[in-house]
């Protein structure tokens, strides 16, 4: 009796702490889960979001040049010393000479120049000048557009007016151009780089997109004043487009963005709703907390549930338990078996889920090459050209985190492959 109430208790301890190591384990199991789902929504809800934003930018651009082509933005005229406002190269020479201006930015404006004012949400003050150069009489020129108002189109030079948004123009390098153009019928048409199509949706160019590329940009540059002659880069095609074809491209996109139809009328109701519905403050499934604040701090607690996780994990003797039905001792049958299996590899997933939406949401990317790379580009053979070298983001938080989200994954790793062996076990146990 001596001898079985020495034994009894010892047994009983030990039996008591295994059944508490798998039922934390599976509270955590479970947690574990329930978070990376959560995090996933909070992902895709901030890549959606920072999706809109780059729309939105383009599109403050198309809804510029829109009121521009239409004569809707009040304007006084350009002087020489604006030059250096929306066009680097003007810029630059100043700096060379030390910031001392060369005299012929002196006194004095540009014939047949204007400095327009057009609202531009992300702009300073929400407003832009731009600066609008009429070109003069010398060349006639056939172009095609396509979309909602397109055909063949017979312009002339003194139809054509370069717009120059400067640094206005956010995320498409220093200085950006754009044509307006009036053809014989008194059609209004915009020319815009040929890269600017696919930063906005249904603007991207039909096949064969060469058909609606303007050919004399070259010419007509030579027409301009001498002075912006000078001065003006262009390193790119443009592509013709209708004025009616840009309105129609806002308000499909707010169509399918708010599920809301818009008339052609409504432009500037649908631009306005566009803007207020990406810089409401959201939360997230009753949490008074943004996605960014999700994003950005989740992995620290996934982290302390991972370690807690796998801390238990790897006290579970992988031995036959009758007592559980947690799905690594629940393997009768090998339906069972091929279940628990891909249970088991979900710590591991979800590791790498919440590596790839923190990533992404971060907009985290390196140029190589001169090319910019990151997971989506990576996923879908995709390296647009960098705009400059080295990191796209310098979120020092984000590669503060690197060491966090390699840890992350081991420890989940090990924790997918604890469980896998304690399958392995039971599945042969039962088997045999």
């Amino acid at each position: 009796m001596k001898i079985n109430e020495k034994r009894t208790p010892e047994r009983i301890v030990d039996g008591d702490f295994e059944k508490e190591a798998i039922s934390s384990s599976a509270r955590l199991f479970y947690i574990l889960i329930t978070m990376t789902i959560i995090y996933v929504f909070a992902g895709m809800s901030k890549i959606d979001r920072n999706q809109a934003m780059d729309n939105l930018r383009s599109m403050s651009i198309i809804h510029a040049l829109i009121v521009l082509a239409e004569g809707g933005a009040p304007h006084r005229e350009m002087l020489r010393l604006d030059l250096t406002k929306f066009h680097a190269r003007a810029r630059a020479e100043v700096a060379e000479n030390e910031f001392i201006l060369p005299e012929k930015f002196g006194d004095g404006s540009i014939q047949n120049a204007g400095i327009y004012e057009v609202s531009m949400r992300f702009a300073p003050a929400a407003t832009c000048k731009v600066s609008v150069v009429e070109a003069k009489k010398g060349v006639e020129f056939y172009g095609a557009s396509s979309y909602i108002a397109g055909g063949l189109h017979k312009i002339s030079s003194e139809d054509s007016r370069l717009v120059s948004f400067g640094r206005c123009g956010v995320g498409y390098g220093q200085d950006f151009h754009a044509w307006i153009f009036k053809d014989k019928k008194n059609q209004i048409l915009v020319g815009i780089p040929k890269s600017f199509q696919d930063s906005f949706p249904y603007l991207r160019p039909p096949t064969p997109a060469e058909l609606f590329v303007i050919e004399e940009t070259e010419e007509i540059k030579g027409l301009l004043p001498m002075l912006v002659q000078e001065y003006l880069e262009v390193n790119e095609p443009f592509v013709l487009i209708h004025v009616q074809a840009l309105r129609h491209a806002i308000l499909r996109y707010a169509a399918e963005r708010r599920g809301v139809y818009y008339s052609a009328d409504e432009l500037e109701t649908a631009v306005s709703r566009l803007y207020e519905e990406v810089e409401a403050r959201t939360g997230f499934i009753g949490i008074n907390a943004t996605h960014t604040t999700i994003i950005r701090f989740g992995p620290i607690v996934i982290f302390i549930v991972a370690w807690e996780l796998w801390r238990r994990v790897r006290r579970i003797a992988p031995t036959v338990r009758r007592d559980s039905t947690w799905f690594p001792f629940d393997v009768q049958l090998p339906v069972a078996e091929v279940m628990a299996s891909l249970f088991a590899l979900a710590p591991f997933v979800s590791a790498l889920l919440i590596t790839y939406f923190f990533v992404e949401s971060q907009e985290l990317g390196v140029v190589i090459f001169d090319r910019i790379v990151t997971i989506s580009g990576i996923l879908a053979f995709d390296f647009p050209l960098a705009p400059s070298p080295g990191w796209i983001s310098k979120d020092y938080w984000a590669l503060t985190l690197i060491p966090l989200f390699v840890s992350l994954a081991g420890l989940l790793l090990f924790t997918s492959l604890r469980l896998l062996a304690i399958i392995r076990v039971n599945a042969k146990n039962f088997a045999e």
